[in-house]
């Protein structure tokens, strides 16, 4: 078991790896971007999106608010900017709503990650 730098949080064109933006985030919404990342390589897709969904509701849950200094902002924009070139649109979104977003925009999120889910 590869326990440094495992290939699904490394395997996008973009180079960037997951922990680069998690690392910077609530440990709800990191472990959030953390499973979408890696959706369906390591576990069955739809158990990684409910995973995700279960950390965005309890960031909501629990009213965590985050706040960025501009250093940071500008850092994760950068990121998110190189890594949404190799994104479809709706991820880049949804990137974007959990990194950056506020109550609506983490419910938002949830919603479009349960229409991913085929039960």
């Amino acid at each position: 078991m590869t326990v440094d730098n495992p290939d699904y949080y490394r395997n996008n064109q973009s180079k960037i790896e997951c922990i680069e933006i998690t690392r910077h985030l609530s440990f709800c919404r990191g472990n959030a971007i953390k499973y979408l990342w890696r959706c369906g390589q390591k576990d069955v897709a739809d158990n990684e999106l409910k995973k995700a969904i279960w950390y965005l509701s309890d960031e909501l849950k629990n009213r965590i608010s985050v706040l960025y200094c501009k250093d940071l902002c500008l850092l994760l924009d950068a990121k998110l900017t190189a890594l949404s070139l190799y994104q479809d649109d709706n991820t880049r979104h949804l990137f974007w709503l959990i990194v950056f977003g506020d109550g609506q925009d983490l419910t938002n999120a949830i919603n479009m990650i349960k229409s991913l889910i085929n039960e």
